[in-house]
Parts: structure tokens; C-alpha cells; sequence
């Protein structure tokens, strides 16, 4: 059974600057064409490519040119049976049961939490970092011991180092918490 659903999409962007009014080192012309073109030729498989091609002139006199293709495949790995072999009327009723379950409630309201949580923490981490970048650029400076390693090569380090310490964090609560929430909402709602 083929699905065939074909999306596709262009963009073209042009601009063009006045030298009397934005300086010599801008961009006199600028011109970019992006298309997204996407094809479902099975049920769970979407794939596509996009294209860009842009040049652009600054003032200055100097140009270039970008080509770029970027290629792109999706699959969807559940079975999908539950969803195929339901009416959208007891689909309706299933969602409603599981709306209604205080454990899913109890669910959203923690990975939501969790969720906005670990969101403020990176902002406060990145903008916090990009903060003294701005405005103390020599406390960043500064050399650590006789070599030539500064404060902020380490502090960038540590705030990679940061999201993935937060991103397995989030996973190892999902899988902890999460998974048997919801594993728990849907065998309730199944009866």
C-alpha cells in the first residue's frame, strides 16, 4: 500500500542595501532560493531533499556563492495497530478515558514541570555565559596558570558539559517515571 503524499515548498529571498545608508562592509545584493521537497512513498517513510543555492555581492566588491543539498529520511517505528484497527468514535472515547485519568494529569503536570525546569536552568546556564562574554570580557580573559588556556575555554566546557548532564537527567527520569506513567494511562484506558 503506497501512501504517495508529495509536499514541497519554495522560498526566494532577495534584498539589495544602499551604500549611503548601511556602510561599505554590507551586503549590496543578496539573493537565496530554498526548496523542501518531501515524498511519502510508504505508510511509516518520508523521505526528501533541500536544496539552497544563494550569492550575494558586499559593498566592498567581494562575492560568493553557496550550493548547498541536504538530504533527509524519516520513519515512524510503532505499529500503528491499535490506531488501524479502532473506529474514530472509540479513538474519541480511548482519549477522553485517558484525559480524564488522574495519573495523566499527574503525568503532564510532572514532565511539564520537569520539562520548564531544566529549560530555565540551560537559559539561565547559556544567557548567564553569553552575560559575561558581553559585559566581563576580562574575567573571561584571564589566563589560568602560565599557559595560554583562559577562564572561558573551561566555563564553555562545563556548560556543554552542563546540557548533556541535563539532557540525561530528563532521559533517565523518562525512563524511570515517565514510561511506566504512561504505560499505566494506556492500560487503564484500554479496559
Amino acid at each position: 500500500m503506497r501512501a504517495q503524499k508529495t509536499l514541497g515548498q519554495v522560498y526566494v529571498a532577495q534584498a539589495a542595501n544602499d551604500v549611503h545608508w548601511t556602510g561599505i562592509d554590507v551586503f549590496r545584493y543578496a539573493q537565496s532560493i530554498h526548496a523542501n521537497l518531501t515524498e511519502s512513498p510508504f505508510q511509516k517513510l518520508d523521505h526528501g531533499t533541500a536544496p539552497s543555492f544563494s550569492n550575494r555581492e558586499r559593498c566592498s566588491g567581494a562575492d560568493s556563492d553557496l550550493r548547498q543539498l541536504h538530504t533527509i529520511a524519516t520513519t515512524v517505528f510503532s505499529s500503528g495497530e491499535h490506531m488501524n484497527s479502532t473506529s474514530p468514535n472509540a479513538l474519541d472515547a480511548t482519549l477522553a478515558r485517558i484525559h480524564a485519568n488522574p495519573k495523566y494529569q499527574s503525568l503532564r503536570r510532572r514532565r511539564n514541570r520537569l520539562g520548564w525546569t531544566l529549560t530555565a536552568l540551560m537559559l539561565l546556564a547559556y544567557f548567564g555565559y553569553i552575560g559575561l562574554i558581553a559585559f566581563d570580557k576580562d574575567f573571561l580573559a584571564r589566563r589560568i596558570g602560565a599557559g595560554v588556556t583562559t577562564l572561558g575555554i573551561p566555563i564553555a566546557m562545563a556548560l556543554i558539559l552542563f546540557t548533556v548532564v541535563i539532557t540525561a537527567y530528563y532521559v533517565w527520569r523518562a525512563n524511570r517515571e515517565f514510561d511506566r506513567l504512561t504505560a499505566e494511562v494506556l492500560q487503564e484506558a484500554r479496559q
